[in-house]
């Protein structure tokens, strides 16, 4: 497993938001502003090495989605019940 730095991070977002620029896409400031809120609460050094954590996140626009958003949120919440199972 590959544990990402801020750095790492902060150019995934960056790659995220340059390479998935089609259709509604998102700014590069919401998935900044995200890490931001995050990167304070966790840190992996006070995490037993058998302990893992995952986040889902979804950048872009909503509204260039019809209909109701939900099932796409509660999809990838399941998906990492799953894999933690």
């Amino acid at each position: 497993m590959k544990t990402g730095n801020y750095n790492e991070i902060l150019n995934s977002i960056g790659g995220a938001t340059l390479m998935g620029g089609g259709g509604g896409g998102g700014a590069l400031k919401y998935g900044c502003a995200m890490l931001a809120s995050y990167s304070h609460k966790l840190d992996p050094k006070d995490m037993p090495p058998e302990d893992y954590a995952g986040v889902t996140a979804a950048l872009g626009a909503p509204t260039a989605i019809p209909g109701d958003f939900s099932p796409y949120a509660n999809n990838a919440f399941g998906l990492l019940q799953t894999l933690a199972a």
